[in-house]
């Protein structure tokens, strides 16, 4: 076994001998080339051309052309339509639609119910009602008659008028014509005179005027009356101005 190991130990002190030279060829392996194997490639490949042929439209194709929309995605489809519109615009009409409706029905409740809550002395009604006399220069009224101020009428209240109306022609409302009897009490101590330098008449009683109606006036109450000079002598001095009376309907 020493002996091995000494054989070793010789081996690996010995030099290792140097590589054979470029030089010599005839250390170099040789690499021969079967008949039988495919060629090898060639460094440059062959290109293949390709003949691209473009044709131009005509005047009169270009003249039937017609554009189509173009989406960024495939997966997009076109807007939707409802009776051929655009979905957005056809809802915005509806909404908008909507509103006004709704618009005009709540300003027609709120007149109903303004109506509703307000009490007209309408003829038919059959009953007395309270309210102020004043007094103007008459003339050519509502129904279209022109009335002196010595003539006894009356313009009655605009709501009661316009509730009566069945034209835009003021000439042709129902309430022309009709009689109205108005009625005050006269105290003991109150200075009267009827009519325009009349002897003083006793006081105590009431004291009435039957009037024509003739006239709209606008800013009476429903149950107020409006009378001409004359009228209003029947029931007060003008120096009063406004006085309360009742009246109905004849």
């Amino acid at each position: 076994m020493d002996k091995d190991i000494e054989a070793l130990s010789d081996d690996a002190s010995k030099p290792l001998p140097p590589p054979p030279s470029i030089s010599d060829a005839s250390s170099l392996p040789v690499y021969t080339r079967d008949e039988n194997s495919p060629p090898e490639p060639s460094d440059q490949k062959k290109r293949k051309q390709w003949t691209i042929t473009v044709t131009l439209p005509s005047r009169e194709d270009i003249g039937t052309l017609r554009l189509r929309p173009v989406y960024e995605k495939e997966t997009l489809s076109q807007p939707a339509r409802i009776f051929g519109i655009r979905r957005r615009w056809f809802l915005t009409a509806v909404g908008l639609l909507a509103l006004i409706i709704l618009i005009i029905g709540l300003a027609a409740g709120l007149a109903g119910k303004k109506n509703k809550g307000t009490f007209l002395p309408l003829p038919n009604s059959g009953q007395s009602f309270h309210g102020d006399a004043t007094y103007y220069d008459t003339g050519l009224g509502a129904c279209g008659w022109d009335n002196p101020g010595t003539q006894k009428v009356v313009a009655v209240s605009h709501a009661l008028w316009d509730a009566k109306s069945t034209s835009a022609n003021p000439n042709n409302n129902p309430l022309c014509g009709l009689m109205i009897r108005a009625t005050r009490y006269r105290a003991n101590n109150e200075a009267f005179l009827i009519g325009q330098g009349g002897s003083d008449a006793p006081g105590g009683r009431n004291v009435s005027v039957d009037v024509k109606v003739v006239d709209r006036c606008v800013g009476c109450a429903p149950t107020d009356l409006d009378f001409s000079r004359s009228a209003f002598d029947e029931l007060a001095d003008q120096v009063m101005g406004r006085v309360l009376i009742d009246w109905a309907w004849l």
